[in-house]
């Protein structure tokens, strides 16, 4: 029997069910729903308030249940995920969060339509929306009536890239390969050259997202992160991130905090990672030393909803940006149905500087890998920066024949064949497995290898790392981006860190004169920097409002013993004419993007460093020469003048107001009243006049000088 929900290419007239609605809208003979930029519209700050369940999940339990089972018939784990339309995935406009701002106040929203909310995913007006009564039919034109509503898919069961039934596949190779089995000597991602080098941090912690993690397992027990802002088993959510005792992480598939596996995927992908090392026991992990973040999403039959994966990348996303977690990289070893609300949480991500690790997926039902390029999988086939997609090879550096591959969109491959890793303790402990899935983690842990060697280095300076020092491989040509297998030593080794700008000291210009001013900065690289790169307009100023400062910044000092370290003072130049309260501002100092280099060629990047500030005290008082009420023809120049040329009152206050410093206003005898008309004290052109900086008004004498 053909499956009714999946889409068709040839047929251009048959309806387009259930691919994401703001790509391709669903036809049901209504109006088609026009396309929409979601990531413009959508804040991409993950929230507390966002992940509020209001509704009862377990009633929507059995036609997901359903949609597991048919997702994971085939012993492949290769047919095309399945949706459930029982379940959509909304995201409201972002005018719409004006007046909706949690979960809970969104629940109006679907009064008498059928639909109810179920959950928040995360990001703000991200919704799970169960269907209830609702045919996919009604709730597609209810969705589509509705302007408050930015997208909406149903929401799809993803599939976890898992091995290819082949026994040939059980030999392991990856880490260390000296032609055991028959492979190719050093066909591996030289990890014990690497550990001389690194071989990791706790401090450094990777997502798991996945069928969740033995976090109990004797081999990786000690690698298992554990959330300082929650006391295990009080009831409490001491850290108030929305989570009640989440521990080690979280199950997104069960709404519960207890992320255990009940497949055995998650538990070996995270052996793979982070199996401890020299404890005399079973296998090590690539980073000997990090910590594993549980997220389960995946059920027992290795599959599991894409509401469920955001709620996963968009809670270490939180955990980074709102709890100072060192969430560093995300494992994503599965695949499924493009969604909009997984990309934007991939942009949400990236934002935070997490690296997203995807596995490439394990081709059709026959267990051969598909061309990416021209049929893609996700969350592989996302875009993002942040983003690296991995293959799997074989032990003799051939690409796997189960792996998606890709010259466009698949960057590199890693061993991916009999990986021998943990199992879950109920399961036996250790086992090899063979998939994308298993090459994805050593791309990972590599990635936390780098993190831990360079504890400040960028999300974009690992993915250059690890894609620019891959091990070239002929039979891999226009199969990959980088055309090579993974090579985690010499990732270590290449040199992608650019030099760091932080400042140490600034001026205040408080007086006129025509003096420089100093900044001091300091020069940081991992290894040293380029004197010679070092020179005028490594800074520049930008005024409050964004125009640049006609001033010159010249090199005066550089000091410092250290070749990576290195103090300088720049001077700010006066202005042509010299410094006055013409130039009065908070400036920010930016440091030049590309203006300093390392040895190794890469430059600083650009980053606004603090401030610089002129404030300067008018040159002389202000006088007073006229009763009337007229308002200050140019605010901030330095004089007070009304358009006709007058010195008022009014004027002369809004030129203080506009001047930082303290001012003084001379007033003559007589008497001077605010007569302009409105009551809004803010505005000092109408109105009640307020004083918001610091003046000397002298009057003639009490009765002489009269201000009304």
């Amino acid at each position: 029997m053909a499956n009714p929900f999946r889409f068709r290419r040839k047929a251009k007239n048959r309806d387009r069910f259930l691919e994401p609605l703001t790509r391709k809208a669903l036809r049901h003979g209504t109006e088609q729903l026009e396309q929409r930029l979601v990531l413009s519209a959508s804040p991409l700050s993950v929230s507390a308030d966002w992940f509020e369940t209001v509704g009862d999940l377990a009633e929507y339990a059995p036609a997901g249940e359903g949609f597991l089972r048919a997702a994971s018939g085939n012993s492949q784990q290769s047919q095309a995920p399945m949706q459930d339309t029982s379940r959509w995935v909304v995201q409201l406009s972002k005018e719409s969060l004006v007046d909706y701002a949690s979960v809970s106040e969104t629940v109006s929203l679907f009064e008498d339509s059928g639909l109810e909310v179920l959950y928040g995913l995360g990001l703000p007006g991200q919704l799970l929306v169960g269907a209830g009564c609702t045919t996919t039919g009604e709730a597609v034109r209810f969705f589509e009536s509705n302007k408050l509503f930015e997208s909406f898919e149903a929401d799809a069961v993803q599939l976890a890239a898992a091995m290819p039934n082949d026994p040939k596949f059980e030999l392991q190779f990856g880490l260390h390969n000296t032609g055991q089995a028959g492979g190719i000597a050093d066909a591996d991602i030289d990890a014990p050259e690497a550990w001389d080098i690194e071989t990791g941090s706790r401090d450094v912690v990777v997502a798991v997202i996945d069928s969740g993690v033995d976090y109990t397992h004797p081999d990786l027990a000690a690698n298992i992160w554990t959330n300082p802002g929650e006391i295990a088993g009080d009831g409490i959510d001491n850290d108030n991130n929305g989570f009640i005792d989440d521990v080690h992480g979280w199950d997104f598939r069960n709404n519960d905090a207890d992320p255990m596996d009940d497949h055995r995927h998650g538990t070996h992908v995270a052996g793979i990672i982070g199996a401890v090392g020299n404890n005399n026991l079973g296998v090590t992990g690539v980073a000997q030393q990090t910590s594993i973040m549980a997220l389960k999403f995946l059920d027992s039959r290795n599959s599991g909803y894409t509401s469920d994966a955001v709620r996963a990348i968009n809670y270490a996303t939180m955990m980074r940006r709102d709890e100072g977690v060192n969430v560093r990289v995300l494992n994503n070893s599965y695949t499924g149905n493009r969604s909009v609300a997984l990309e934007e949480s991939l942009a949400a991500s990236s934002q935070a500087d997490i690296l997203f690790v995807s596995a490439s997926g394990n081709g059709n039902v026959l267990g051969r890998g598909i061309n990416l390029d021209d049929d893609p999988v996700y969350p592989a086939s996302l875009n993002s920066p942040n983003k690296i997609v991995v293959g799997a090879s074989g032990q003799f550096d051939e690409m796997a024949r189960f792996s998606n591959y890709g010259e466009e969109t698949v960057d590199l491959v890693a061993p991916g064949i009999g990986v021998y890793s943990l199992a879950p303790t109920s399961m036996g402990s250790y086992q090899s497995m063979s998939g994308t899935s298993m090459a994805a983690p050593m791309v990972s842990a590599t990635a936390a290898l780098l993190a831990s060697h360079l504890p400040d280095i960028t999300t974009s300076e690992i993915k250059d790392a690890v894609l620019s020092s891959v091990d070239t491989i002929d039979a891999l040509s226009g199969k990959l981006t980088t055309g090579g297998r993974l090579n985690t030593a010499e990732a270590l080794s290449v040199d992608t860190y650019r030099p760091r700008v932080t400042l140490v000291s600034s001026s205040s210009v408080t007086q006129t004169d025509s003096s420089s001013y100093p900044v001091t900065v300091t020069l940081r690289d991992n290894h040293a920097i380029n004197l010679d790169s070092i020179g005028t307009d490594d800074l520049r100023l930008y005024s409050s409002t964004g125009r640049p400062l006609a001033v010159t910044v010249t090199k005066d000092t550089v000091s410092g013993e250290e070749a990576h370290l290195k103090q300088v003072v720049y001077q700010v130049v006066a202005p042509e004419g010299g410094w006055d309260s013409t130039f009065n501002d908070t400036y920010t100092i930016h440091a030049v993007g590309g203006a300093v280099s390392d040895n190794a060629g890469n430059s600083n990047q650009a980053v606004a460093l603090g401030e610089f500030i002129v404030e300067i005290s008018l040159a002389g008082p202000m006088d007073v020469t006229d009763t009337s009420d007229a308002v200050d023809a140019n605010p901030g120049d330095g004089q007070s003048r009304t358009s006709d040329g007058k010195s008022t009152l009014r004027s002369a206050i809004m030129e203080a107001n506009a001047t930082a410093g303290l001012d003084t206003i001379q007033v003559p005898a007589g008497t001077f009243t605010l007569t302009l008309a409105g009551a809004n004290e803010d505005i000092a052109a109408t109105g009640d006049l307020d004083i918001t900086e610091s003046l000397i008004l002298q009057g003639q004498g009490p009765g002489v000088t009269i201000v009304d």
